[in-house]
């Protein structure tokens, strides 16, 4: 028993003691994971990957240990944060569209027009949580299981999907252990709410909800709540 103890607090040392782990990222400012990390080196790409990573395992972590202390990851997100800032970029760039081609929030907000993602791909002006579509679906309330232009698919890692739909959700929701990610897409006056259910860090159920509307401005503002029974009544 002393044995298994004396072991458990000598991995607990090494774990806290790497660069980059949640429990030394704890205790550190975010300027000492930047130097620690080296963060203030690598390109843009590599920090919108450190990023998607941390978030990704923070995500992962929440989900199969809500009681754990999660503030290591947080914090790691911020140190990410602070370099794009300190490099002109709006903190969002790694999300793509319009804070990928302008420096500041407000130059980002105000962008209007199509500007290239981080991926490389078109995009045009969208915001966290809402995804673009080349084409509408008809019916209010429509539901539909798989639409093959979103390639999220069942069995798909949390950090998969958020690579495949280009960062995090607009809304998370927990209940009896899965997690419910919410994104919307926007196509003429057509709202699709996209819902992804994860059970254990893999995507286990998807469904799109078509709304119909008469308003202008983005689909988040008009995000319907999260449909449960989507999940509890799958077959």
């Amino acid at each position: 028993m002393i044995k298994l103890i004396l072991l458990s607090v000598l991995v607990a040392g090494i774990i806290s003691g790497c660069a980059g782990s949640p429990a030394r990222m704890s205790g550190q400012t975010v300027n000492e994971i930047i130097d620690d990390l080296n963060l203030d080196k690598v390109s843009l790409q590599e920090l919108c990957q450190k990023k998607t990573y941390f978030i990704g395992r923070l995500l992962r972590n929440v989900e199969d240990q809500p009681t754990w202390d999660h503030s290591g990851l947080k914090q790691g997100i911020r140190a990410v944060d602070l370099e794009l800032t300190r490099r002109g970029h709006d903190k969002r760039y790694c999300e793509g569209g319009s804070y990928a081609a302008k420096k500041t929030p407000t130059e980002a907000r105000q962008l209007k027009g199509p500007t290239p993602s981080v991926s490389g791909q078109g995009t045009e002006n969208y915001q966290k949580g809402e995804i673009p579509s080349p084409n509408a679906l008809a019916g209010k309330g429509e539901v539909t299981d798989d639409r093959s232009v979103y390639p999220v698919r069942i069995g798909d890692s949390v950090n998969q999907m958020l690579a495949k739909l280009g960062g995090i959700a607009a809304r998370i929701e927990r209940k009896n252990g899965v997690t419910a990610h919410q994104y919307c897409e926007k196509v003429g006056r057509t709202d699709v709410n996209h819902v992804f259910y994860v059970v254990n860090g893999r995507v286990r159920h998807k469904r799109a909800r078509n709304y119909i509307h008469n308003e202008s401005g983005s689909c988040l503002t008009r995000l319907k709540p999260i449909n449960w029974k989507d999940w509890f009544n799958r077959t």
